[in-house]
């Protein structure tokens, strides 16, 4: 979790993103922003075999979260702890 413009924002946003095929795994986490305070960095980890684009899990996530909810940038990654 965490807060962006004073609210709290939960974990549903890797609920949302680990709906999309390609994503095996998914973390969003806080980074600092000078305007809202935190914003989600999506950290996204393609199935073997398939990659995935950043844009895409953006895009996915405009069209089911909240504005606030949604990360607002996305990063391929190679694992996750």
């Amino acid at each position: 979790m965490y807060i962006s413009a004073a609210e709290r924002v939960p974990a549903e946003v890797e609920g949302a993103i680990d709906a999309l095929d390609e994503v095996s795994q998914c973390a969003v986490i806080g980074v600092p922003d000078r305007k809202w305070g935190e914003v989600g960095l999506a950290l996204n980890r393609a199935r073997p075999g398939q990659s995935v684009d950043p844009e895409r899990v953006l895009a996915h996530c405009r069209e089911r979260l909240a504005r606030l909810q949604g990360a607002a940038a996305g990063r391929i990654v190679e694992s996750l702890p």
